[in-house]
């Protein structure tokens, strides 16, 4: 299995570091084109692997049209150089991981983690010996803004169920890939 592609823009150098490796699943942790751009290319080089996705993020693998919309406004002539070509990943192919269920360990998790590389990466890098922060009281400022960041998702997290509640009711979607197998070889004993 490998976690998070990367973008589509940089396949290649993941399918050399992989020197050969077929992965049999895909693990998306979310879905934005840094982590999972690539998935879609690589699924056409990979016609046995799985992807793994979370409920909300499937729908956007399946057909990724309008979150690419959405990102060239933004990045304007530099979307294909940043991420590439983004494929859509066939729906067959997808692994809901939650079947809807456990949405907070998705929001909560998603955050712990971000965070927790926010913390480590950009904060020694932005301050350390800038005397911005001075370096003795670097740690505690990265470890508070980590706690309080958590903290304000779970808090959050009710109100996160009332909107996916809401809108999953007014868009009238709510439905998971669960027991489609891939492989022509299974046997039904």
């Amino acid at each position: 299995m490998i976690v998070d592609p990367g973008p589509e823009s940089a396949h290649r150098a993941l399918l050399d570091g992989l020197d050969g490796f077929v992965p049999r699943a895909i693990l998306l942790t979310h879905i934005h084109f840094d982590h999972a751009g690539a998935t879609g290319a690589l699924c056409r080089l990979w016609p046995e692997a799985e992807v793994w996705v979370h409920e909300r993020g499937a729908k956007h693998m399946a057909d990724p049209s309008r979150l690419v919309a959405s990102a060239k406004r933004i990045y304007g002539d530099e979307f294909d150089r940043l991420w590439g070509e983004v494929n859509p990943v066939p729906e067959e192919r997808m692994k809901i991981l939650t079947g809807g269920r456990w949405l907070w360990t998705r929001t909560i998790g998603s955050t712990l983690f971000g965070e927790g590389v926010d913390s480590l990466i950009f904060y020694p890098l932005a301050f350390y010996g800038t005397g911005i922060i001075p370096d003795d009281k670097l740690p505690t400022v990265m470890l508070a803004q980590f706690v309080t960041k958590v903290a304000v998702e779970v808090v959050f997290t009710p109100v996160t169920y009332a909107i996916v509640g809401w809108l999953k009711r007014a868009e009238n979607e709510d439905y998971y890939d669960r027991n489609t197998r891939f492989t022509p070889f299974t046997l039904k004993v």
